[in-house]
C-alpha cells in the first residue's frame, strides 16, 4: 500500500457546521477509493484528558457519520480512515452561531496550541506519510508546523476565505493575515473554484502558478435519491434555501425575494435550512414584513431531512454574496431541483444549466421563480440537465486530479 496523505481539518460530520466538513468527508472517501490511504486529524474535546485519541472512521453509506474503535474495524466491510483526535477546545466553535472579535483571537490562539500537538502526531506517522494536506485557516498554524517537524510538503486547500465570510464588509485582518501566511508558504494552494482562485490571487497576491483549481463533488446516495417523494404542505410550491445564516450567504436576500413572490403568488411556502448569527434578525424582519405565515425557519438539518426538503423543493435559491463554491446547490441539483445560484459562486462553474443571478437582483430572482413555479414542464427540463451536470461531479473524480497534484509535488 502506498504511504499516507497526512490530513489536517477542523470539522468533519457530524461535527460540522457547513460544507468544508462535507467536502473533507467527500474528499477522503474519493481519495481512499481509488487506493491513496489517508491519516485525518481533528480537534475534538477528549473526556477522561489525554492529548489524542485514536479511532477508526468508518463512512456511512446515509452520510451520517459514526466513529469506532480500531477493535470493531474487522466487522465491518464498509470503508474506513484511520483517525486522531486532538484534544482542542477548537472543535466547539462549528456550533458558535455568532463569532465575536474576542473569539476570534481565542481561535487563532487555540488554532496554534492545536498546531503544536498535531506536528507531535505527525512525527509519529513521519515514515509512512508521503505529504501533508489541510483545510483551511483554523489549520494552517497545524499544517505548517508539521511540516517543520517532519519535512513533507504542505498542501493548502482553500474552501473559503475571510473575505468570503466577510460578505462584502471588512475582513477580521488577523484571520486574513494566517491566511496570507498559510498561503505563501505552502508548496501548493488548492482553490475548490475559479471564482475562488481569483480572490486569492487579487486580495493575498498569491502567483497563480502556484494555485490548482479542483472543484468539490458529490456522490449519489442511492438510499436518498431513489427514495419516493415525500409530500408535505400540499401542492404548495416550495421554494428553498439551505446553508449558514450569515451575512455571506444573503438569507435576507431570501427574504426580499421571498416577499416579491409572495405579492404574486400567495400560496407559494419558503423554508430557510440553517443556523447563524443572523437568525433572530431575520425573524424579526419575517414579521415586521408580514411574510411568517409563509417563511418558515427549519434549523440546520442533515441526512435524511435535508434530502427530503431537497427532493419536496419546487426551486432552490442560493444568493450568497460570496460562494467559493456551495456544495448545496450540487446537492439540491442531484435531487432533481432547478437551481438559482449567485453570480458570485463557484459551482456556475460545473453547473452551466443553473440559473446565475446576482445576490442583489431579487427582482430577477422573484420573476424566475414565478416562471418556474408556474411552468411545470420548463421546470422538470431544467431540473433533469440540472441533476445530469451534477452527476458528472463525483469525489472520486475530484480525488483522481488532487492524486496527480500531490504526484506532481513528490515529483
Amino acid at each position: 500500500m502506498s504511504k499516507s496523505i497526512f490530513m489536517i481539518g477542523w470539522e468533519f460530520p457530524p461535527h460540522n457546521s457547513g460544507g468544508l466538513g462535507v467536502a473533507c468527508q467527500g474528499l477522503t472517501r474519493g481519495l481512499q477509493s481509488i487506493g491513496q490511504p489517508v491519516v485525518f486529524a481533528l480537534p475534538q474535546v477528549i473526556n477522561g484528558g489525554g492529548s489524542t485519541k485514536k479511532v477508526i472512521y468508518q463512512f456511512p453509506d446515509d452520510q451520517q457519520s459514526t466513529d469506532q474503535s480500531a477493535n470493531d474495524q474487522q466487522t465491518s466491510n464498509r470503508q474506513t480512515m484511520e483517525m486522531v483526535l486532538v484534544n482542542s477546545v477548537l472543535q466547539p466553535y462549528w456550533r458558535q452561531p455568532n463569532i465575536s472579535e474576542s473569539m476570534v483571537v481565542d481561535m487563532v490562539e487555540e488554532s496554534k496550541n492545536y498546531g503544536k500537538v498535531v506536528a507531535e502526531v505527525a512525527q509519529e506517522y513521519e515514515k509512512t506519510t508521503s505529504l501533508l494536506h489541510a483545510h483551511d485557516w483554523m489549520s494552517i498554524p497545524a499544517g505548517l508546523r508539521a511540516r517543520e517537524k517532519v519535512g513533507k510538503p504542505l498542501v493548502l486547500q482553500i474552501h473559503s476565505t475571510e473575505f468570503d465570510r466577510a460578505g462584502g464588509g471588512r475582513p477580521n485582518q488577523a484571520i486574513a493575515d494566517v491566511e496570507w501566511q498559510g498561503m505563501t508558504e505552502a508548496d501548493k494552494v488548492i482553490a475548490v473554484s475559479h471564482y475562488t482562485k481569483q480572490l486569492i490571487i487579487d486580495k493575498y497576491n498569491i502567483p497563480a502558478d502556484k494555485i490548482e483549481v479542483v472543484h468539490n463533488g458529490i456522490d449519489p446516495n442511492p438510499d436518498f435519491h431513489n427514495q419516493p417523494l415525500m409530500k408535505f404542505l400540499g401542492e404548495k410550491p416550495l421554494i428553498l434555501f439551505v446553508g449558514r445564516l450569515t451575512i455571506q450567504k444573503g438569507p435576507e436576500y431570501f427574504l426580499s425575494v421571498a416577499r416579491r413572490v409572495l405579492e404574486k403568488d400567495r400560496s407559494a411556502v419558503f423554508v430557510l435550512a440553517g443556523q447563524g448569527d443572523m437568525y433572530q434578525s431575520l425573524l424579526v424582519s419575517s414579521a415586521y414584513q408580514g411574510l411568517s405565515g409563509s417563511v418558515l425557519f427549519a434549523g440546520f438539518l442533515r441526512g435524511k431531512e435535508k434530502q427530503q426538503l431537497y427532493q419536496r423543493a419546487d426551486v432552490f435559491v442560493m444568493p450568497s454574496v460570496s460562494e467559493p463554491f456551495g456544495i448545496a446547490a450540487l446537492e439540491a441539483a442531484l435531487s432533481e431541483t432547478p437551481v438559482i445560484i449567485s453570480k458570485n459562486a463557484g459551482v456556475n462553474e460545473v453547473l452551466p444549466h443553473a440559473h446565475p443571478i446576482d445576490f442583489w437582483d431579487t427582482d430577477k430572482m422573484a420573476s424566475t421563480i414565478l416562471e418556474l413555479i408556474s411552468q411545470p414542464e420548463k421546470r422538470r427540463a431544467q431540473a433533469q440537465q440540472v441533476k445530469a451536470e451534477a452527476q458528472n461531479q463525483g469525489w472520486r473524480q475530484a480525488a483522481a486530479k488532487i492524486q496527480r497534484i500531490y504526484e506532481e509535488l513528490l515529483g
